[in-house]
């Protein structure tokens, strides 16, 4: 039997990415809240985290020396946070949804060559509401739980700045990233299980961990290259960057020549407004591709099985 590589599994996953952009709203809305199941965002957590302890006595200091607030203040700000909860809820409730649509349109792609109708997926993204929201959440504290670990690590060692504390300090980034891996290849596979053999979120969970182990090689050398494709995702965020202000630039340049402080402002606006516009298209696609990716190699070892790339050019170095 001819097993995929992951070639093969970039190239399919960007040709229905490329050819699919109806699929890119879903991507861009499952951004807002279920965003991908890649490490871009956990790693990022555990940079923030090298540091973040060093703060909290700020906070401690500051709580105290509040001013006593009046009553009608109290009453406004109550009423905000009552409407950014409601407004928090419902882009949770959008952004589920549309990544349980995501799913079920990758699964049908890859079964059918075909994707389905928007109303369709969406349709079946809400009768899987719930366990997606699950899965979701719980991967969300488990990557929180192992940032928040390696930061309190980080903080009690980077004082002392001896070579063991830069060795375990090493050791625990490389375990937290071990562990991340881990934690979003399981929730993808528990995800499959739901959304593609429709089966209850334990037993989807238990049969997640006995596939993971099962294929446990070959689901971190895909995070791997998933993780250095999210490294590059930053140099692609800096070039657009870049792009989306070279308008202002060049405004601004007309501004300063005739003294017009309202084209100024235009251009700033106008830098703003692409760079949101760029940003936004780019993370649909990406978001949308890295799920597509994750999705066939997950159909691949449910139904067919994938051999570690490692393991077989090793073996062809050992004949």
């Amino acid at each position: 039997m001819h097993q995929p590589t992951y070639r093969e599994a970039l190239k399919a996953a960007w040709v229905l990415v490329w050819h699919n952009t109806s699929l890119w709203l879903l991507g861009l809305l499952s951004v807002l809240f279920a965003g991908s199941f890649g490490l871009g965002n956990f790693l990022a957590h555990l940079m923030v985290n090298m540091g973040a302890y060093k703060g909290v006595w700020l906070v401690s200091w500051g709580i105290p020396t509040l001013p006593i607030i009046k009553p009608s203040i109290i009453l406004g700000l109550s009423w905000l946070l009552g409407l950014a909860i409601v407004i928090g809820i419902a882009i949770i409730i959008i952004s589920v949804v549309a990544k349980t649509s995501l799913l079920v349109a990758v699964a049908d792609y890859y079964k059918n060559k075909t994707a389905p109708k928007l109303e369709k997926i969406w349709n079946a993204g809400l009768k899987y509401f719930w366990k997606i929201l699950t899965i979701e959440v719980a991967r969300k504290i488990l990557l929180a739980a192992i940032a928040i670990i390696f930061g309190v690590v980080w903080y009690y060692l980077s004082p002392a700045g001896t070579i063991l504390n830069y060795v375990v300090g090493s050791l625990a980034l490389i375990a937290a990233i071990l562990l991340g891996w881990f934690v979003s290849a399981v929730t993808i596979f528990t995800s499959g299980y739901v959304v593609i053999d429709g089966k209850p979120l334990l037993k989807s969970l238990k049969k997640a961990f006995q596939l993971f182990k099962n294929h446990m090689l070959v689901s971190f050398e895909i995070s791997v290259i998933l993780t250095i494709l999210d490294l590059l995702l930053v140099i692609g965020f800096v070039l657009i960057f870049y792009f989306s202000f070279m308008p202002t630039i060049f405004i601004w340049l007309i501004a300063g020549a005739l003294g017009n402080a309202a084209l100024a402002v235009f251009g700033a606006i106008l830098g703003f407004v692409l760079l949101i516009i760029f940003i936004t298209i780019f993370g649909a696609i990406y978001n949308t591709f890295y799920t597509s990716v994750w999705m066939y190699l997950f159909m691949k070892m449910h139904h067919e099985g994938i051999v570690s790339r490692v393991l077989h050019h090793m073996a062809r170095w050992f004949k």
